[in-house]
């Protein structure tokens, strides 16, 4: 992150603003097994995180997490009725990892701490994510739904670096099953209509110096693209 927060200052210097940050991690599934189930855990700033979610039920996910193998989350009351859940519920998580080649799974245990939805004063900073299951729809199969769990993203870290030593090491930055997401807002108290086209032009430098220095980093399957002011 550190990397391009200094990029993106160098170009744009003061007419962008850090605005949310965040990792999904699309490598969970439930165990024993569900049925047409996929799992998101979506990791963020808990402190941040709080005035833009209502809590209707239980307390908020700490910011850190202890013991290491153990998430404490929350999800919106759809998502609990859907899976049968409620605040103390604690179910087994399997964290799928890839080491030389052959399919390696760990297991985590998770404890629903709280229940919340996202007033709609506040789909903007969420970027229309309102964490409620999302159906898939397949002609071929049954119906299948996406869930969204929200974690700590400190937690979310400390579970991958108290890894053992010989998972940690397999873990690639070239998985699919990993996003990480990084939101800046223009901070228009900097800007003018006179400085339209400097702006493109420095955003147009940007890209070709991310392209060149990292390849394409097309946005994944986190969401809609961010809506304008958002980078």
């Amino acid at each position: 992150h550190q990397q391009f927060d200094t990029l993106l200052h160098r170009y744009l210097g003061n007419t962008i603003a850090p605005e949310q940050s965040s990792l999904l991690v699309q490598d969970f599934s439930f165990s024993p097994t569900r049925e047409n189930t996929f799992v998101t855990v979506y990791g963020t700033s808990m402190s941040q995180a709080m005035a833009h979610i209502e809590v209707v039920q239980g307390r908020q996910a700490p910011i850190t997490s202890t013991p290491a193998y153990k998430l404490e989350m929350m999800m919106t009351p759809e998502t609990a009725k859907r899976l049968n859940l409620h605040i103390g519920s604690t179910f087994t998580l399997l964290l799928g990892l890839r080491e030389q080649g052959s399919q390696y799974n760990e297991r985590v245990t998770a404890h629903l701490v709280g229940l919340f939805q996202v007033p709609a004063s506040q789909t903007t900073y969420w970027h229309g994510n309102n964490f409620n299951p999302i159906p898939i729809t397949n002609e071929q199969t049954a119906p299948q739904y996406q869930y969204t769990l929200l974690v700590s993203n400190n937690a979310l870290l400390t579970l991958f670096d108290d890894l053992p030593t010989t998972v940690n090491a397999a873990l690639s930055p070239s998985s699919t099953g990993y996003t990480l997401l990084w939101y800046y807002h223009l901070n228009f108290s900097q800007l003018s209509i006179n400085d339209l086209d400097g702006l493109i032009n420095r955003l147009t430098a940007l890209q070709s110096t991310i392209n060149s220095l990292y390849g394409s980093l097309a946005y994944g399957t986190g969401g809609a693209i961010p809506p304008y002011p958002f980078l």
